[in-house]
């Protein structure tokens, strides 16, 4: 399988941790159908959303919760699509064609 991340993309843990992407509900997919969807391991894609900020974990042994548009702008390569989800630029038409995707509403 060819990995989605260059070697530059990839967790390290000299980086500092991204702020988290706000997310809504509709947003929101498990790390049990991530892993099936994307064929990781659930210790890779734990790393990587810890590392990037696109999920959120209320307590421990609390599900996590992973925003499915912003991993689909991760797994793009579109970190400027990631700030402005950061943002809470919803709106902004150049997020939109990521929303269509995920099938969330804006």
């Amino acid at each position: 399988m060819t990995s989605l991340f260059t070697e530059n993309d990839l967790p390290r843990k000299s980086r500092k941790q991204a702020r988290t992407v706000l997310m809504r509900r509709t947003d929101v997919i498990v790390l049990k159908e991530l892993v099936f969807r994307t064929g990781y391991s659930s210790k890779q894609l734990r790393g990587i959303c810890r590392e990037y900020g696109i999920a959120r974990q209320i307590r421990p042994n609390s599900p996590l919760e992973i925003s499915w548009p912003a991993w689909l702008m991760l797994q793009h390569g579109d970190h400027e699509a990631l700030e402005l989800l950061r943002e809470g630029r919803r709106d902004d038409p150049y997020l939109a064609r990521y929303f269509r995707e995920a099938g969330v509403p804006v």
